[in-house]
């Protein structure tokens, strides 16, 4: 009997961590691809000033 209450409770304890790692493993893999994002935005803008910038000077 108590040897079953054991084997669950590690069981449980088990899943719980699983299930832990698992969120976390979701969450990090969410965070790359948004900051890749992010950054991909940001280095778009910077190019996109320094073209405006270029475009400028060329017409003045």
């Amino acid at each position: 009997m108590s040897k079953d209450l054991y084997k669950s409770k590690e069981y449980s304890k088990g899943m719980q961590q699983a299930l832990t790692d698992q969120n976390t493993y979701e969450y990090l893999k969410e965070y790359k691809i948004m900051k890749r994002i992010y950054l991909f935005g940001i280095n778009n803008k910077l190019r996109l000033r320094r073209y405006l910038i270029f475009l400028i000077v060329m017409n003045t």
